[in-house]
């Protein structure tokens, strides 16, 4: 396979968020109801259920911040990374502090559960470059043993995954050859 189709970009597959955001949407509206009507109307009534207020409160909660976390991605004009001939570039907002990772730097890779995750040599030097202080955190717990620098969630994205992995395995397997074995998981 011939790098001629570098630079890749990982783009946002707008069509499946959209769904994802109407699906939770719907499930949003069904929490802010339970919580209304588990509240006794806002406790304007006699009764109230609690079993109900607290599911309704808590999906409210939760789905709101999923759906927050969705209409965010769906912001991302330019993709989640673009691959090139010098590393990968990272352009959610997040973990815009890295900016470019040289091939050579990078490890590996392996996929869980429909999560592509990249792993770094000494990832803790590019996770401290995050400006993103709860981004910064949760890298560091992701990290920990395991040398993940950033995770995709592959059901939303718009490029090829098997393209993305020959040309991720492709490009570790040359700057790392003589070095250390690639990492790779599948």
């Amino acid at each position: 396979m011939s790098t001629q189709i570098l630079p890749f970009t990982i783009k946002v597959k707008k069509k499946t968020v959209y769904g994802l955001i109407a699906f939770f949407g719907l499930f949003l509206f069904l929490s802010i109801y339970f919580f209304w009507h588990g509240s006794g109307h806002l406790f304007t009534e006699e009764y109230y259920d609690p079993e109900i207020l607290i599911i309704g409160l808590t999906g409210t909660v939760f789905l709101t911040i999923l759906l927050h976390r969705y209409i965010k991605i769906l912001q991302l004009n330019n993709g989640f990374a673009q691959l090139s001939d010098s590393g990968i570039e990272f352009f959610e907002k997040k973990y815009s502090g890295i900016g470019l990772v040289p091939w050579n730097d990078i490890k590996g890779y392996c996929e869980d559960k429909m999560i592509l995750h990249i792993q770094a040599k000494k990832s803790d030097v590019f996770i401290n470059k995050i400006t993103d202080i709860r981004t910064r955190k949760k890298a560091i717990k992701k990290n920990i043993g395991n040398n993940v620098l950033f995770s995709l969630n592959l059901t939303i994205i718009d490029c090829d995954e098997v393209t993305l992995k020959k040309i991720l395995h492709k490009k570790i397997e040359e700057n790392n050859s003589e070095k250390n074995p690639v990492l790779i998981h599948d």
